[in-house]
């Protein structure tokens, strides 16, 4: 994320090993004059586990006085850690099941949830008799055209016994699918 260069400390970048992984990348190739350079070699952590970890340590404690005295070395190190930064690929899967939901919302309302359907043009005034209840009168996922506008209802109705209830869709209670979430 951006920002995320002023949010750490040099002990964060030292003991987290994919803000150092990312930072030692972003300062690779002489950027940053002056980083400290290892002296810990990869095969002395077998053959002299002692030796490999005291050059470690030193190596850290010498990158950690450099990251304090030279702060604008952290600056970019967010664009190393693309690759194992989750936002886009949880971006993608929401995008994924809100597609999916989308297109399986409509066929499930009309097959296991449909109380009645109506299509009707913006004169026609249709009466239905429907069981006290819960209901949700729907354009579903198409939009009503009326001149330049196009418009979409999802209004929730409750129905109680014995009495008549009026829908009237309107622009009032309308949604304009150009501005939807």
């Amino acid at each position: 994320m951006p920002g995320l260069d002023k949010l750490l400390t040099p002990d964060d970048i030292i003991h987290v090993p994919e803000f150092l992984f990312a930072y030692q990348r972003s300062n690779s190739g002489g950027v940053a004059n002056g980083i400290p350079k290892p002296k810990y070699r990869d095969a002395d952590k077998m053959e002299h586990p002692e030796r490999y970890e005291k050059e470690y340590q030193e190596y850290l404690t010498a990158l950690k006085k450099f990251i304090r005295g030279r702060p604008e070395t952290v600056v970019g190190m967010e664009l190393e850690m693309d690759g194992i930064n989750p936002a886009r690929r949880w971006a993608e899967a929401q995008n994924s099941f809100k597609r999916r939901v989308r297109q399986q919302a409509p066929t499930q309302a009309q097959t296991r949830y449909l109380a009645a359907k109506v299509d009707t043009d913006l004169e026609a005034a249709p009466a239905y008799r429907l069981a006290a209840g819960s209901y949700w009168v729907s354009t579903l996922d198409l939009d009503a055209g009326a001149g330049d506008s196009r418009l979409k209802w999802d209004v929730p109705v409750i129905i109680e016994s014995g009495k008549t209830t009026r829908i009237e869709l309107t622009n009032l209670n309308a949604a304009d699918p150009s501005k939807a979430p």
